[in-house]
């Protein structure tokens, strides 16, 4: 009676051919198969946004090919379902890689136009089949906090910039800085720094000389400063997820060293009982 509450109370492994399958899905040469299959995607969609893509013979030889690409990545998934069961749907790559998958399958159903075109976004599989690119998307979600709180200080900047040069300009240019929004639009131009000064700038200083002070400090700060403090926090985050692997991995090395010195140690007491007298 013990022993039967003793077995119903632990836990079933998994079967063998699970973990096996397990361990194929997670080898490096699935994963290259996979990349090299996104790869192959990737150019057919590219093959079919040109002119020689839409002819009528080759668009056909070419959906194909991507059906036969999308059915890839479908039964891939099906394989990890059955090797990892429910813990699948805990694991934010899978359940990203089921989201893109579903959408190609949409898409590629889909008659529409506009459907077709969001065939390509399940060739953002590719960031969850890079380790690479997992790092980087990692990265940039731990920096979210701070790039928000940059984003609330940039738009903070902008607002008062722009109420600032409707005042100083916007009798003389109204068609540049009229009113808040239309001074917000060319600050933001000036902050992108495309043609700023041919467009906005140079016809500003003609009426007001002293506007180059101004634009000046706002390009430094707007565009420089705030743009580097984008690039510290996303690099900040990455340096703090490498102290963390190594963090991670040191102390799953030293728990498998213990695991070892224990399996010496057990192995070792089961030899000297073997040679106790009476055995």
């Amino acid at each position: 009676m013990n022993t039967k509450d003793h077995r119903s109370s632990v836990p079933y492994a998994n079967p063998p051919w699970r973990e096996k399958l397990k361990t194929q899905l997670d080898s490096n040469s699935m994963n290259h198969f996979v990349i090299g299959i996104i790869a192959i995607n990737l150019v057919i969609l590219g093959i079919q946004a040109t002119p020689a893509g839409k002819d009528e013979g080759v668009s056909g030889l070419l959906d194909i090919a991507n059906g036969i690409c999308i059915g890839i990545f479908v039964i891939e998934l099906i394989l990890k379902g059955l090797a990892r069961g429910s813990e699948m749907f805990k694991r934010g790559w899978d359940i990203f890689d089921i989201v893109v998958v579903a959408i190609a399958l949409l898409a590629s159903s889909g008659p529409a136009s506009a459907l077709r075109g969001l065939r390509a976004l399940h060739l953002f599989r590719v960031i969850s089949a890079l380790p690479s690119l997992r790092r980087v998307v990692r990265a940039f979600l731990r920096a979210l906090p701070g790039v928000g709180a940059i984003g609330l200080l940039m738009i903070f900047f902008l607002y008062i910039s722009a109420v600032m040069a409707t005042g100083f300009f916007g009798l003389i240019h109204p068609e540049l800085f009229g009113h808040l929004g239309n001074s917000i639009y060319s600050l933001f131009q000036i902050m992108t720094l495309d043609d700023w000064s041919n467009e906005i700038v140079g016809p500003v200083m003609k009426t007001h000389p002293w506007a180059l002070a101004f634009f000046m400090s706002f390009i430094i700060f707007g565009a420089f400063t705030i743009l580097n403090l984008f690039i510290g926090i996303i690099v900040s985050a990455m340096q703090e997820l490498d102290i963390l692997d190594r963090q991670n991995s040191s102390e799953k090395k030293e728990a498998l060293e213990v695991v070892e010195r224990l399996e010496r140690d057990l192995a070792d007491l089961r030899r000297r009982l073997n040679e106790s007298p009476g055995k």
